[in-house]
């Protein structure tokens, strides 16, 4: 997994669908601003950060859209680990902005710290 880690907020409200964009040029097809939430998938681990341990990459990970169940279900602490599934076509150095959609049809947009991956 990649190591991005995001302010924490209080979902005081139901979370029921979220985007991932990037702040940079991903790609030639994904300049900053664009929606690359299909190229990740996301596991929640109670209680603690999610472990990055390479034995444990590719367990348990579901759609990006399943977010909100997994975050909804538990009462307390909860840690969404996103699983970038796709490297970008060249080094990016940039953050990503996670926007989880509530019920009410508000928002949270989180900001990653700014990371460099390479392909």
């Amino acid at each position: 997994t990649v190591g991005i880690t995001c302010p924490e907020f209080v979902a005081d409200t139901l979370i029921v669908d979220a985007k991932v964009l990037v702040l940079a040029r991903f790609d030639a097809q994904h300049p900053a601003g664009s929606d690359i939430s299909a190229f990740f998938k996301v596991r929640q681990t109670v209680g603690k950060p999610p472990e990055t341990k390479l034995s444990n990459a590719f367990v348990n990970y579901q759609p990006l859209r399943s977010i909100g169940e997994l975050l909804n279900q538990y009462e307390g602490v909860g840690y969404a680990d996103l699983l970038l599934l796709l490297p970008p076509d060249a080094p990016y150095t940039g953050a990503f902005e996670i926007h989880l959609i509530r019920a009410d049809s508000s928002k949270v947009v989180l900001t990653s710290a700014v990371i460099t991956l390479s392909n």
